[in-house]
């Protein structure tokens, strides 16, 4: 059975029972030790961790707290301190038994020993708490249901790996540097500003995302108050603190309805727009007289070809599929290799075999299929981000409702789509006949026909418009998000 033919049960339960093994591979020994945190300098890291979250968190005396990935209630013990009531919850056995060895207070901490995408918690929460946790859950849903179980006004506070630090990079791309440091095989680690995105997308407002920690598990004693003071003065410069070994999470969800409406309101704004990353033209493979391969390096032109494919990449959160539909030539796959950990496509006239080996070549796995948007060969739930540009618009008005329906069943729960269509407005009818097109050859449905069928089956995030040049012929693309809720 290939990857993409896995149901979501399947994967997480795989998921989960190498989780339960890494837990008992930990417990047998000194998981403090392996985890650095039983050496001088690691106790001193632990302390100034469990301080950042706790004050992240605002915990105090009668605050309602889940603390997720609990492990041997290290962190539970120095927030139990505070005075909040803590739900810990553990997917290991073993490292509970050690938790639960602590003697903390029964009428104030709580231990479950279960994964959390299956433990059955009441909230809502005031806080919902974590050390080096995020990064070992199938992110995407798991962060969908901290959201849902947080009272409105509550906040996360989480400290995780700074995927930019060059240890921890090694830490998780590097398989024999995993092994011999004791990560588990799904453990992965955070990007700022993608995770700032992400948690724009999910709803959270207040975010908060603050590199920090330079101090080494290993560093000699005589070393630690040098490298303290060097490390506090390298969090508060610009670049260097990039770097930061570790990454503070804060964010709140909304207190109100308006407040959630305007958290995803379409905006203008937007988080980092990426640069698109081309091969040389004569390198593309499988491409037919009408790919528009070719526009993207003329000099006008050209800089709106990619600019509205930037638009479109700039929504996409990351995660571990992306399903292409009209992939083309595979325009976008360098830069969703950067996001995603498996590439999947969808074309009805791609030359699916050529363009694999051209990918191939770049060392960028992929999984490609001819189809239609209209009937999907995949499983329900497969997905975490259904990308869409410039192929809804070529349907009739009358199939949108079902593209959008088939792009719903694909994605998983709280999956996106991103789509990019032009803007029916004279000057972009003007632009294709430049190029030796009539527009109304090939395109049947307008932008608002689109955003209307997807409104009917998913939540919008934000619709966000791409200006012509000169700006004052107005909007000439337009990119959508959405959600399944």
């Amino acid at each position: 059975m290939m990857a993409h033919d896995l149901t979501t049960s399947e994967a997480a339960l795989d998921r989960a029972a190498r989780e339960v093994e890494h837990g008992k591979f930990l417990a047998s020994g000194d998981p403090e030790l392996t985890w650095g945190w039983g050496t001088p300098a690691g106790k001193l890291r632990a302390a100034r961790r469990g301080e950042v979250i706790a004050e992240g968190a605002g915990l105090r005396p009668g605050m309602r707290v889940l603390e997720i990935g609990c492990g041997s209630g290290l962190f539970t013990a120095m927030f139990a301190k505070t005075g909040a009531r803590i739900i810990a919850v553990d997917i290991s056995p073993d490292l509970l038994e050690r938790a639960r060895a602590r003697g903390l207070p029964e009428d104030q901490v709580t231990f479950m020993a279960k994964a959390f995408e299956d433990c059955d918690v009441d909230g809502p929460f005031d806080a919902i708490i974590g050390s080096s946790i995020l990064h070992h859950l199938d992110f995407s849903p798991a962060l969908r249901r901290i959201y849902d179980l947080l009272r409105p006004g509550g906040v996360i506070s989480f400290a995780e790996p700074n995927m930019l630090n060059p240890q921890v990079m090694a830490m998780k791309k590097v398989p024999w540097v995993r092994e011999r440091l004791g990560e588990s095989p799904d453990e992965t680690a955070f990007i700022r500003w993608r995770l700032r995105r992400v948690l724009l997308n999910r709803g959270f407002v207040d975010i908060h995302l603050k590199p920090f920690d330079w101090l080494h598990m290993s560093t000699p004693p005589p070393l630690i108050p040098t490298v303290r003071t060097a490390g506090r003065l390298l969090e508060h410069i610009p670049l260097a603190r990039e770097f930061s070994g570790s990454l503070h999470i804060v964010a709140r969800r909304p207190q109100t309805s308006e407040e959630t409406t305007k958290s995803l309101a379409p905006t203008r704004e937007h988080p980092r727009t990426p640069k698109l990353k081309l091969l040389p033209n004569e390198q593309y493979t499988g491409v037919n007289r009408n790919d528009p391969i070719r526009f993207y390096s003329y000099p006008v032109f050209g800089r709106m070809y990619r600019q509205r494919v930037e638009l479109s990449l700039a929504e996409l959160t990351g995660g571990k599929r992306i399903l292409e539909v009209g992939y083309g030539t595979g325009l976008t796959f360098l830069n969703l290799r950067d996001l995603y950990e498996e590439i999947h496509g969808l074309d009805l006239t791609a030359e699916v075999e050529s363009i694999t080996r051209l990918w191939e070549r770049h060392n960028v796995k992929t999984q490609l299929r001819a189809g239609s948007v209209l009937d999907m060969p995949y499983a329900d739930d497969t997905f975490d981000s259904v990308l869409l540009i410039s192929i809804l618009e070529h349907l009739k008005p009358q199939e949108q409702a079902r593209a959008m329906s088939e792009i719903r069943r694909v994605l998983r729960p709280g999956g996106q789509m991103v789509y990019g269509v032009p803007v029916e407005r004279p000057f972009m009818a003007f632009m294709f006949r430049v190029l030796g097109y009539d527009i109304r050859e090939h395109h049947f449905s307008t932008e608002k026909d689109v955003e209307a069928a997807a409104a009917e089956q998913m939540q919008r995030v934000r619709v966000v418009s791409m200006k012509g040049r000169p700006s004052v012929v107005g909007p000439v693309y337009e990119v959508g998000h959405f959600v399944k809720r």
